[in-house]
Formats: structure tokens, sequence, C-alpha cells
């Protein structure tokens, strides 16, 4: 049996006309229902639209039911709760019906409860997605969620950033709007604090602002949007600019402060690479970026690349010195192109001097985020969406590794090495192998046959020193990775505790918006500090084999090494 519109009215006149205390009946009926798919969103939206004046006097008892709903750990009934709320604010136009409405949206934000915060700030992106303007008239309503930002993770910040970046891009008039500077005061703040996890707030909201500022507008010419004031602005700032021209000179000066902000070996430019990256690889038309805007992404992104990680094959053979131990060599080449080609490098920016040398070592922890960008970038201007003919010259291009014979055939010589020397080859083969995995992630969709032999090339490499690194570590036990901003220390800011507080009494949580503060009271926006919060970003997995120590793979390590170095790899696949 399938339900009707006529079911949905009488469960909410049977929660309307209820005692209080079987209203919770009624309410776990409607969990049930939805829990088993049974309240569909054809069902809701043939329930709810067009049916406003019969409902009006059900209303709270729509937002109460979708309130238990949006609170419940089943994904079905948070989902039905969501669509409850969305399809409510459009059919029930009245101000003091949306803004209570929003004030349970607010609840549920300040709730403290994962997936009911990341649920509430998703209805409130969807409702200003689908009519920014009326959500922006209860934005100095809203705007009290920017207090509490230090509290949220990384996905809840990026919903919020987004959903005032819709309200003060798309839903303001075309003179803009007091929330577009209240915005970018925020992001400033953020991005000049010291502390990464602020500036990785920071990033976040000014990659959400540069996704409204270029988006994709159909009917705009894509030349004249791309006219960005320069050197003459003084002269010309007397006369009206068109307004998306004026758009691409703030993302041009906001995309520029993000980048200077980000250049410290902090982590930072890393999480800002990969907030790009997912802004690119948005299609749809009404998210995805325009040309304008995908230009100045790759202009910077590909002059940084080539500059920093690309070298001549020439120069990278002829090594004189030996960087911690390691001396540079080229490896796993299948273009053969010998002295005239590209060579990736690696082992020299591992060098420990100075702090250039930083800089330098915490450039290689970022080349996979880099191309990724890049690829990226490359792909949605190709015409078809897909071609990396710009950049497929890295995909046979060699990388500048060591020499084999450092391990020795069981890697005595390699466990006889001094531990910078270890450590070293161990970060070396690390950042090749992850090098060869975004490469295979890059082009394994590529339908030139040269290309996809190429990949196969590749693949079979990698597995090579996976296994070659497995047995590294095994001789490096104290090995570890630089450190990087993790996702798991930003998935859960809120609950890292500093040691001197373990033993203090847990204080009740205050809620983040229960009640509009005065403005002579409010927080200065940003400078929240959570407990113990203290970075955000992507942390990548250190290799797993680390704990894994096989004696086979010791036996052949050095004989791996050997054979990956292009030639076996050749034999395999001619």
């Amino acid at each position: 049996h399938e339900h009707s519109p006529l079911d949905w009215w009488l469960l909410c006149a049977a929660y309307t006309t209820s005692a209080p205390a079987e209203r919770k009946k009624v309410l776990r009926l409607a969990v049930d229902k939805a829990a088993s798919r049974r309240l569909t969103p054809s069902l809701l939206r043939a329930a709810i639209h067009c049916h406003g004046v019969a409902l009006s006097p059900h209303f709270g008892s729509l937002l109460e039911i979708a309130s238990g709903l949006l609170q419940k750990p089943t994904p079905q009934a948070r989902e039905s709760g969501e669509l409850l709320y969305v399809l409510s604010f459009a059919e029930f136009v009245e101000v003091f019906r949306r803004q209570e409405l929003l004030g349970r949206l607010m609840a549920h934000v300040g709730s403290g409860a994962p997936s009911e915060v990341e649920a509430a700030l998703g209805v409130l992106v969807a409702l200003a997605t689908n009519d920014a303007t009326a959500v922006h008239q209860f934005a100095p309503f809203l705007t009290y969620i920017l207090d509490y930002l230090a509290t949220l993770t990384v996905p809840q910040a990026r919903l919020a950033f987004e959903l005032f970046a819709r309200l003060a891009y798309d839903g303001a008039a075309a003179g803009g709007s007091r929330l577009t500077d209240e915005l970018l005061i925020t992001i400033r703040k953020q991005l000049s604090s010291s502390n990464p996890h602020y500036k990785c707030l920071g990033l976040l909201g000014g990659s959400c602002m540069l996704q409204r500022l270029g988006v994709r507008r159909d009917g705009a010419d894509e030349d004249e949007l791309a006219q960005v004031p320069a050197a003459a602005s003084q002269a010309a700032a007397s006369q009206p600019q068109p307004p998306m021209s004026r758009r691409m000179a703030d993302a041009n000066s906001l995309f520029s402060m993000m980048c200077k902000h980000s250049a410290n070996a902090d982590g930072t430019y890393s999480f800002l690479l990969h907030e790009l990256s997912h802004l690119v690889a948005v299609r749809e038309p009404a998210n995805a970026l325009g040309r304008p805007l995908l230009g100045l992404i790759s202009d910077r992104v590909s002059s940084k690349f080539e500059s920093t990680y690309l070298i001549d094959a020439g120069k990278a053979g002829a090594a004189t010195a030996a960087v911690r131990g390691l001396w540079p060599k080229l490896s796993l080449d299948i273009d053969k192109a010998g002295v005239e080609g590209i060579a990736l490098n690696i082992v020299p920016m591992l060098v420990q001097a100075d702090g250039a040398a930083a800089l330098q070592r915490h450039a290689v922890s970022t080349l996979s985020a880099n191309f990724q960008l890049l690829r990226l970038c490359e792909a949605a201007n190709a015409d078809d969406g897909e071609s990396l003919d710009a950049v497929d010259a890295v995909l046979g291009a060699p990388l500048v590794l060591f020499e084999p014979r450092l391990l020795g055939p069981k890697l005595e010589t390699l466990a006889a090495a001094p531990d910078d020397t270890r450590v070293a080859a161990c970060l070396a083969l690390f950042y090749a192998v992850d090098w060869l995995r975004e490469l295979l992630n890059g082009f394994c969709r590529q339908r030139e046959p040269e290309m996809r032999a190429k990949v196969v090339m590749r693949a079979t490499q990698l597995v090579v020193l996976e296994g070659v690194l497995d047995a590294c570590l095994a001789v490096t036990p104290h090995f570890r990775l630089p450190g990087i901003i993790g996702d798991q220390r930003a998935a859960h800011p809120a609950k890292q505790k500093k040691p001197a507080e373990k033993s203090k009494p847990a204080q009740k949580s205050k809620p983040a918006v229960a009640k509009p503060k005065p403005p002579a009271e409010k927080k200065k926006r940003g400078t929240s500090k959570p407990a113990g919060s203290k970075a955000a970003g992507k942390r990548p997995a250190a290799a797993a084999g680390a704990s894994k120590k096989k004696g086979g793979k010791k036996a052949s390590a050095a004989s791996d090494v050997d054979s990956s170095d292009g030639e076996v790899v050749d034999d395999g696949h001619e």
C-alpha cells in the first residue's frame, strides 16, 4: 500500500490534536515511515505544495515533525526532515512563519550533534540556493553562526561559508550588501591568524566566496568578464564598471590574499589546493566556475608547478653532491627522452640546511595536490571536459630518486646507513608512490592508446615501489611523515582537550544561537577558540606497510628498485 497526500494530512491533524504525551507516538510513526522510505519526496511535495492555506493551522506540527526527523540518526529520517523544512519555507511565505522556521534551524545548528548540525546547515544552504533573496532578509539573524565557526568541523564550516557567500552575492541587490563586508572582515581576521586551524577556516570562506564570484553565468560575455581593472583603474574609477568585471577584480584580490597567507610551511597551502580542487571539480551549470576564474587559477598553479617541481633531465642526471646521503638518479623513465626531456624533482627537495630548505621540503609534500588542481583546471577548460593533452608530458617523465645500490641486496646497506639517510629514503619513496597514484587518478580515463599504455606501466611501477617502501619502513621503525594538518583533528575540534583540563568537570555546552544577543555584546567574528582545536585540513595517510615486516620483501628490495628503473617495465609491456 503506497501512501497518498491524504495520509500525510491525517498524520499532521493527529499530531495537532493529540495530547503532548501522545504526540511522541505520532512522531515515532512518522520516523518509522521515513526510515522505511514510505515518506517519499514526491509524496511530501504533493502533500505540501499549493496546500498552504489548508495546512496553515498545522504549521507548528509540520515544524515539530521536521525537527524530530532531523534529530534522528537514521539518514532516511534526516532526509525527510530536511525536505520538510525546504517545502515549508517555500509554501509559507509569511515573514513570521519563515522566521520561526529559521529559528528552529538555528537551534539545530547550536545543538552540538554533528549529524544534526550538518543537516541543518545543509537545509539553510538549500534554502539560499532556491531563493537567496527571500533568505537574505533574515541575514542579520543568521550571522550569529559566524561567532561559532571555530567549533564547526570542516564540512560544517564549508556549508556555513557557502550559505553566507550565496546570501552575499546571490541574494543581495546590485549595489552590494553589508553581509559581504562582514564576511570579508571575518575571512581576513582568520587568514592573518598564526593558528593553522583559523587560517584553514579563512581559506574555506575565501574558497566559497570565490565560487560565487566566479560562477559561470549564462549569456555573459566571457571576454568581458575577464577584464580586471589594472594600473589605469584610477582614471576608470569614476566610470561605472560592468558588474562582472568588478566581481573578477574582487576574485583576483581575494585569491591573491589567500595565496599570500598560505605560503608558510604549516600545511595550509595544501588545504587551499584541495579546496580549490573541490571548486574546480564541480560541473553543475549553476555552480561551475567560469573560464575567467579558471584561467586565473590555472595560470598561477601551472607557473608554480613548472618552476618548483620540474627540472631538465640533463641537469638532474649531472648531480655532483649527495642529499642527506642519497645520490640523485633518474628513475622510472618511460618516455626515454634523454637529456632533452623533463624530470620530476623529488630527492633534491629533501635537503635540510636553512629556512628556504624547509619551504622546499614542505613544497614536495604538496606535489600531488598541485598536480590534482592543475589537471582539473585543464580538464575543465578542455572542449570535451576530459582532455589532459596540455599536461600529458609528466605521465612518462622520470623521477629524480636515488641510487638503488643504497639499499643493498638484503637491505643491509640501508640498515647500516645513518638515521637521516633512512628517513630521507622513505620520504622519497613515499612521495614517489603518492605521485604515481595521482598520475593514475588523473590519466586513467584518457582514451588515447599511448596514454593508456603508459598508465599500465605506471600501475606496474606503483606496485614495485610500494613493495620497496614497505621493506624500507621495516628497517626504519621511527619514521614519521612531516607534520601536516589532518582531517581527524579538524573533524572533532570540540573534543580535543588540553592535558591540564582532563581532570576538570565537564561543563555544559552553551547553545550556539539560543538567543540573539544585543549588538554591543557580540563577539568578534572568528575569534572564539575551540577547546584544544589545532588544525584543519587533510593529513595524508602514512604508508600502511610500516607495521608489516615481511621477510620475503627484504630479500628482493634492491632487485625491485633496479627493475623499477624502467627496463623491466618496458619489457613487460612491449
